[in-house]
């Protein structure tokens, strides 16, 4: 099947290597490589609402901000402003996104809990008999 996928009508040579790579070794080499060169807190400014790779880039590499916590301090201090396609209304946007971001902290899904959920309700009781135990919301 690995010989089929470069003749995938868009695929070119370096694309299908590299989907060969991650099916065969499970990691994409230059993925790992980027990622190790990434700071943790740039990567965790994908999160933010309404920043995208392109514009994380530009806060890094032009304001060498490396955190969401310095990003906010930025947006502060108006320094965003001072980068070309960012204006005003995109600082009021991205600093409103951080404090969003930040407050919903510790806060998850019920999707993502669901099954931790359920295995405790399994767990628990055998623990402590004595009391009852239900999930809330």
């Amino acid at each position: 099947p690995t010989d089929k996928i470069a003749q995938i009508k868009g695929i070119g040579d370096s694309i299908a290597k590299a989907i060969i790579e991650q099916l065969t070794t499970g990691t994409w080499g230059l993925l790992t490589t980027y990622l190790s060169k990434t700071p943790t807190g740039v990567i965790e400014m994908l999160n933010i609402k309404g920043l995208g790779p392109k514009k994380i880039a530009t806060i890094w590499n032009e304001l060498g901000i490396e955190s969401i916590g310095e990003l906010l301090y930025a947006c502060n201090e108006n320094r965003l402003t001072l980068l070309k396609g960012f204006g005003e209304k995109t600082q009021q946007n991205v600093k409103a996104a951080i404090e969003y971001y930040l407050s919903q902290q510790g806060n998850y899904l019920y999707a993502q809990v669901e099954q931790f959920a359920a295995q405790m309700q399994q767990v628990l009781p055998k623990i402590f008999p004595q009391h009852q135990f239900l999930p809330t919301g």
